[in-house]
């Protein structure tokens, strides 16, 4: 919060831009959320939408509306910065927030089939260059360039699941060549937890089922409270070991 102060304040361009979001800042840190709101609300009316400060000024006014429980009135801030073309980093990784926040599982035991449809499977919002999601009967295909350099993943949120999940499973399978995953989970305090790579063979479909109190966690001390799991990620790891085009599809996936 105080580095995004300082961002803040270099970029606004006069001294009652820069108090406005000094104000918005402060009243956001002592949890006066009302008052933040009104200060960030003010800047997005009074700024012309080519200030860098306008688009930090919606983002934080969409963030704390959607804190509110304002999921509506916080999308459409973001919708409003998306038309004007304006929706940067920030503004997207908000909107897949809200999004898989609004998917997320709750309820366990569940089962997703995929069939025409994608109920809660979200590609990660900063991969989208790389492939896309198409629900097809039976399956949704996961068509990825492999990248060394930028695994390309997929993402299912959670929500205080109830009660706390077991066992995360997808049944997979890769058209025409092999391809390598692993699943990735990460709590309420973004402290991950990850399986070994698993190789997923074009000859038949299989499934890759995940004991949580299994995983391995990044932090050896921070093992993993599956009542506080955030997110679980596939993650497709083949582009160093053969880079390029190739496609996932995803059967079922179960909570259980």
């Amino acid at each position: 919060m105080l580095v995004w102060l300082g961002v803040a304040a270099a970029l606004s361009q006069t001294p009652s831009d820069r108090s406005q979001i000094q104000r918005a800042l402060i009243a956001e840190m002592q949890g006066d959320l009302p008052t933040a709101i009104s200060h960030y609300q003010l800047l997005v009316r009074q700024l012309p939408d080519h200030d860098p400060l306008w688009a930090i000024a919606v983002v934080g006014w969409a963030r704390l509306l959607y804190d509110e429980g304002r999921v509506s009135d916080a999308r459409e801030q973001l919708r409003m910065a998306t038309r004007k073309g304006r929706c940067g980093t920030d503004c997207q990784q908000l909107i897949q927030q809200i999004a898989i926040d609004q998917d997320a599982v709750r309820k366990v035991p569940v089962t997703w089939t995929f069939d025409n449809q994608n109920p809660g499977l979200f590609h990660h919002w900063s991969r989208q260059d790389l492939g896309e999601l198409v629900a097809q009967p039976g399956a949704l295909a996961w068509t990825t360039t492999a990248d060394p350099r930028r695994p390309d993943r997929l993402v299912i949120g959670f929500n205080r699941p109830d009660p706390a999940p077991e066992v995360v499973s997808f049944d997979l399978r890769s058209r025409e060549t092999a391809a390598w995953i692993r699943v990735v989970f990460e709590d309420e305090s973004a402290n991950r937890y990850s399986t070994p790579t698993i190789m997923i063979d074009p000859s038949e479909p299989k499934t890759v089922a995940v004991t949580l109190a299994e995983v391995v966690p990044e932090d050896p001390a921070k093992p993993l409270v599956p009542a506080r799991l955030s997110r679980v990620s596939l993650e497709d790891l083949t582009g160093p070991r053969r880079p390029g085009v190739h496609t996932l599809e995803i059967l079922e996936l179960r909570v259980e």
